[in-house]
């Protein structure tokens, strides 16, 4: 069974998400998956990217540029995804934003959950 967590008011399809979930993981296992950006906070339009935040101290560069081609040319949609590493992140204004208004789509070691 998965480690799944996926919490309300995400602007995705579920089949989405968890597609999402298994090719980042398939990549390599992160700590924690969190979508964050217009697809949480309820701004996104229909050509609105995905904005995703890996928590991963062992990802590198090239694992963020694998799993992202993995994701464009694997999930099923024409929406770009913007991938990056929380733990590389530099602005401290955007590490505050993905923490508080982040929704997990993973993490390791919680129970499943269903997608809402």
């Amino acid at each position: 069974m998965t480690n799944v967590r996926v919490e309300s008011a995400v602007y995705m399809k579920k089949d989405v998400i968890r597609k999402v979930i298994t090719i980042i993981r398939g990549v390599k296992e992160p700590e924690k998956i969190v979508l964050f950006g217009s697809r949480v906070q309820g701004g996104a339009v229909g050509t609105s990217d995905i904005d995703i935040a890996v928590f991963g101290k062992e990802w590198s560069s090239r694992d963020l540029n694998i799993a992202k081609h993995r994701l464009e040319h694997e999930v099923c949609t024409p929406l770009k995804f913007d991938l990056l590493n929380f733990y590389e992140l530099k602005s401290s204004r955007l590490k505050k934003n993905i923490l508080t208004s982040g929704r997990v789509l993973y993490e390791s070691g919680q129970d499943e959950r269903a997608v809402c």
